[in-house]
């Protein structure tokens, strides 16, 4: 799918290791990023939409407000129809 240890694979593995469950924007960028954070990460994320979303697939993203500071995130889910 992706070129192998690419950024776009990393991030791939690390949400599909984690099917289904939210894991925030910060967490996924330092470990998919290894050995350094993934500092685009809403362009490796938007990389990964376009490659699953023809197999039924799709990255969601959620914003949650805590204290007026935004905490953002992701999670591959399998889209229906």
């Amino acid at each position: 799918m992706f070129k192998a240890n690419s950024q776009n694979d990393r991030v791939y593995r690390f949400l599909n290791d984690r099917f289904g469950e939210w894991i925030p924007a910060p967490e996924l960028a330092m470990n998919s990023g290894y050995p350094r954070p993934i500092w685009k990460l809403t362009s490796r994320i938007s990389d990964v939409r376009k490659h699953i979303q023809p197999f039924g697939f799709d990255v969601q993203n959620k914003l949650i407000s805590v204290d007026k500071v935004r905490h953002s995130f992701y999670r591959i889910v399998e889209v229906e129809g």
